[in-house]
């Protein structure tokens, strides 16, 4: 059996023969970007091999990889191991753990009623001649109190022979339940955890339940990334095999837990005092984190298994919270529009505006809500993994290395660009992406087809065996000692994806009866779109165009929503009543789709219908 010797942890592992690369790596906890599920499509999980015994490079790395072959490197999902290998993951591994996340949002504010209270007890312990069981005496205190208490947990039923040998109790009550007791008074630890589990990354924060106030929050990379960047790939990986849900689910738990360890760490904060979670993400991401079934998810009619509010024990799912804490989510809304576009419904006040407002959480699945108090519509759009740089040849996470903005002279001779860390290009994250195609758009370098100009005399634009692309940076200037450019086939996965979010938007104005002048405002929600660049999103046609400063960039309102409805039960009342209100449009079965897809796909499209800047 061959040994895999992989550094630079020099951690050596024994696996079969004929086992690809990718999953000997994945037996031994190494994760890697595999964005389209190890299937060769994406080559993003490009390693360097320093001692070689593997298969010969397909035709899927000679594609991706060309001349890097000779230097060594191979996409890990094709290599496959004949004996002995030496592999080098520190480059690539590295992408999932440093990229830059945004996971802050606007928030409305809330008076603090999370159902959830401390409360300290003096109590008289049983005597010979008042002889009553312990719970007998602590739900007398309460009673008297004011409290209607139904039941005990098991775990405060556990702690409370011990818990009386204090002067005084703190019990915890969750509604009408009894769900902890400490000895002494612990009324000054009350905390709440509310998780923003998304596709790709994933955010915590802890509240204090007694203030409301947001204590400290952070961010993390999902690392089931590395069995595929989108929901859909995930599926397929879930259908492979039935063990497959758990482990996905397992992956992501620990995930979770390790990124809570580490605030906790941070700001002091037991987490056995964390008596309270909510949980907001897809209806995918929050199948698969309760273990329940999400393949129904791409079998049509496309139904999700359950759309109602979840309330479970935390720790059945192997949070590490407080035993007897319960986990919260809102309802789901129907197909992939999930428990986050109720949360980013919610935080954005949307359902309570008198002006249409369109809302748009931008993503590898993109959630497009439109209406005002009146009426809501919603959708998904397919949009792609190319604004989160994959798909596109030196596309790359948000990572340092990574230009995030671009401008172009109107010759289209000099590019100027700005990278994240202010170091030397390794590629070109979403919102560059973005830049540069509206830039290039808008010098002439390509038409409104999206196709790259026959401009002989721009030194920028050259041809090759695949097709015209245009160099952003030579090789002198980069870290990687090569031209970092954007392709012909580049400028198509970036209008494939924008195409998908203006349909969505555009067939939920028609159901409405409305067109884009009737836009009061354009609401960004995501943390991708904390960082684009509003003016070049109009350009390639990707929001509507309209006065930029009706155009409000909110954030991760997912997350907002998460933690109001941990703040204040009013709010997930709320939540349970949007889902409700709100109609979810399928917009592939709209018979203007495919029409309106097409035209689409032009910049910024092709009829310019609402386009009134670039007529």
């Amino acid at each position: 059996m061959p040994i895999v010797t992989i550094l630079p942890d020099g951690l050596r592992i024994q696996v079969d023969t004929e086992l690809t690369l990718l999953e000997a790596l994945r037996r031994a906890s190494i994760q890697l970007p595999a964005i389209c599920g190890g299937r060769g499509i994406c080559g993003k999980c490009r390693v360097r091999i320093v001692k070689d015994s593997l298969t010969a490079p397909t035709e899927a790395e000679k594609k991706h990889l060309d001349r890097m072959i000779d230097s060594g490197f191979r996409l890990a999902c094709q290599a496959k191991l004949i004996g002995d290998t030496i592999v080098d993951v520190m480059q690539n591994r590295a992408s999932l753990v440093k990229q830059r996340l945004s996971i802050i949002g606007y928030e409305p504010s809330v008076e603090a009623k999370p159902g959830i209270m401390k409360v300290y007890l003096k109590i008289d312990k049983p005597t010979l001649e008042n002889v009553k069981p312990y719970e007998s005496i602590v739900r007398e205190a309460l009673t008297k109190l004011g409290f209607n208490i139904s039941s005990f947990s098991l775990e405060a039923l556990r702690k409370l022979p011990k818990a009386l040998k204090y002067m005084g109790i703190t019990v915890t009550i969750d509604g009408e339940e009894v769900i902890d007791i400490d000895g002494g008074d612990t009324r000054s630890s009350l905390y709440g955890l509310a998780i923003d589990l998304g596709s790709t990354k994933i955010a915590a924060f802890i509240v204090d339940l007694s203030t409301g106030e947001t204590l400290y929050g952070d961010g993390i990379v999902n690392p089931q990334i590395a069995y595929g960047e989108d929901i859909v790939s995930r599926i397929s990986y879930i259908l492979e095999s039935e063990e497959n849900l758990e482990k996905l689910r397992i992956i992501v738990v620990d995930a979770i837990n390790d990124l809570v360890s580490s605030i906790c760490r941070m700001i002091g904060v037991d987490q056995n005092s964390i008596y309270k979670v909510t949980l907001v993400g897809n209806t995918a991401m929050h199948h698969i984190f309760y273990g329940i079934d999400p393949t129904s998810l791409v079998y049509s009619p496309y139904p999700a298994v359950s759309v109602h509010p979840i309330k479970a024990k935390a720790s059945t799912l192997g949070l590490n919270v407080n035993k007897s804490a319960y986990i919260y989510s809102p309802p789901n809304i129907a197909g992939f529009v999930g428990a986050d576009a109720v949360a980013d419904i919610l935080a954005s006040r949307i359902y309570e505006s008198d002006e249409l407002t369109l809302l748009l959480d931008i993503g590898t699945n993109t959630e497009i809500v439109l209406g005002d108090r009146n009426l809501l519509l919603c959708c998904s759009a397919a949009s792609g993994p190319a604004f989160e740089g994959m798909e596109i040849r030196y596309g790359m996470k948000a990572v340092e290395g990574a230009i995030e903005r671009v401008k172009i002279s109107s010759n289209g001779l000099n590019v100027e660009y700005t990278t994240i860390g202010s170091v030397k290009p390794r590629g070109i994250c979403g919102s560059g992406i973005i830049d540069a195609v509206a830039e290039m758009y808008r010098v002439g370098v390509i038409d409104s087809r999206g196709a790259i100009t026959d401009r002989t005399s721009n030194p920028r634009i050259r041809s090759t065996a695949t097709g015209r692309e245009f160099i952003l940076a030579w090789s002198e200037e980069t870290a990687i000692g090569e031209d970092i450019v954007i392709s012909q086939r580049d400028v198509r996965e970036v209008q494939k994806a924008k195409a998908a979010i203006e349909t969505g938007w555009l067939i939920l104005l028609k159901h409405y009866g409305a067109r884009v002048e009737d836009l009061s405002k354009v609401l960004v929600a995501g943390a991708f779109g904390t960082y684009i660049n509003p003016e070049s999103a109009k350009i390639i046609g990707l929001i509507p165009d309209i006065p930029s400063d009706r155009v409000v960039f909110l954030g991760n309102t997912a997350g907002s929503g998460a933690r109001l409805i941990l703040k204040n039960n009013d709010e997930m009342n709320k939540a349970i009543d949007i889902a409700r209100r709100v109609k979810y449009v399928e917009i592939a079965v709209d018979p203007d789709f495919h029409r309106i897809y097409l035209s689409s796909l032009g910049i910024p499209y092709m009829e310019l219908i609402g386009f009134k800047s670039f007529k």
